[in-house]
């Protein structure tokens, strides 16, 4: 009787563990994103969703240029986090705390700013924000992307 109800608790547990599903991606935050705002082009292009992660990049041009290498995977802890490098820093973890609604928020309280990374998506408007304290103070940052043909620019 033991070793069957042993066998039971193993199968009830493996099928619960089985049951619970990966997070997954943000598939919606794919393709080609553009900012034209305050004479500053921002361009973000997202892909491979479908395998599980994404890769991204970020190119500024304005007054202050600047790029970034993005990727949104699995990151050993049964999650999914957002890794940064910009300007070819040393990568950034920033791990994802709510995945809903077409709506990220990933979170690094011990990196000095941002602490949260946030994208949303309303049709085909592609919101970000970075928030976190600087010497105490809350300070925050915006942007709005639309999608946009691969390549094309703010000039018209």
């Amino acid at each position: 009787m033991r070793a069957s109800l042993f066998s039971l608790a193993c199968l009830a547990a493996s099928s619960a563990a089985s049951a619970q599903t990966p997070p997954t991606a943000p598939d919606w935050m794919s393709g080609y994103w553009l900012s034209c705002e305050n004479n500053t082009q921002i361009a973000e292009n997202w892909f491979g969703a479908s395998s599980g992660a994404m890769l991204g990049t970020n190119l500024t041009q304005g007054e202050q240029g600047s790029f970034e290498f993005l990727r949104v995977a699995a990151n050993g802890r049964g999650g999914l986090s957002y890794y940064s490098m910009p300007n070819a820093a040393p990568v950034t973890e920033f791990t994802m705390i709510t995945h809903e609604n077409r709506r990220v928020v990933f979170e690094n309280p011990a990196h000095d700013f941002p602490q949260r990374i946030l994208y949303w998506r309303e049709g085909n408007t592609l919101h970000a924000r970075i928030e976190g304290e600087v010497d105490g103070r809350t300070q925050a940052m915006d942007w709005t992307f639309r999608r946009a043909r691969a390549d094309s620019n703010c000039r018209r």
